[in-house]
């Protein structure tokens, strides 16, 4: 009998370490595809917890290693057109010369622009906490999870990817257990790649 439990238990060990080695070939792949794009565009649906009320925007997003983040308002209309720069050392908003600063998010000091900015950079080079494949609604997505601090606060994003493209389909971001961003993308577009 003790035979038995310890094949058992080897063979749980086994098994364990085959998941570990298929989750650290996901979170390879993820990063490789970000990594080597020269540009990654998409349309974004974002919807913000202030804590007292939420906000929701439509934005065009893209990022590229030279030009950095650059997120273009749809919706809501009356902020369409406004564009928002985030460099390497510097943040750039223009809109006819008016000023934009969204609220924070709830439990925490984050820009909603950097937090954006963030999500994006843990798909290049994050080492995620978790990631697997998981069925929703006759769908399989891989889960990325990643603990970011990049911000200077840590945040927990978890994006699910279409299992066969790795094209994100939604992303949430936490602070500490509270749900403070949802984003859904579509237009999904890599463009290039790094030299």
């Amino acid at each position: 009998m003790r035979k038995f439990v310890c094949l058992i238990c080897a063979l749980m060990m086994t098994l364990s370490a085959c998941g570990s080695v298929r989750d650290a070939d996901l979170n390879e792949k993820i990063n490789a595809k970000y990594a080597s794009a020269a540009v990654y565009s998409a349309t974004v649906e974002a919807r913000m917890d202030h804590g007292e009320t939420v906000s929701d925007y439509r934005i065009a997003y893209e990022y590229s290693a030279a030009g950095g983040h650059l997120m273009t308002v749809i919706e809501p209309v009356v902020l369409a057109g406004l564009s928002v720069r985030v460099g390497a050392e510097k943040m750039e908003i223009t809109y006819d010369g008016a000023v934009f600063a969204p609220a924070s998010l709830d439990g925490t000091g984050v820009s909603p622009v950097k937090l954006l900015c963030d999500v994006f950079m843990t798909w290049k080079d994050g080492f995620a906490e978790s990631v697997g494949t998981e069925k929703e609604d006759g769908a399989e997505y891989v889960v990325y999870t990643v603990v970011s601090a990049l911000t200077g606060e840590e945040l927990t994003h978890r994006t699910y990817f279409a299992r066969d493209t790795l094209e994100p389909c939604r992303s949430e971001s936490f602070s500490g257990e509270k749900c403070v961003m949802t984003l859904a993308f579509s237009d999904s577009e890599l463009t290039g790649t790094e030299d």
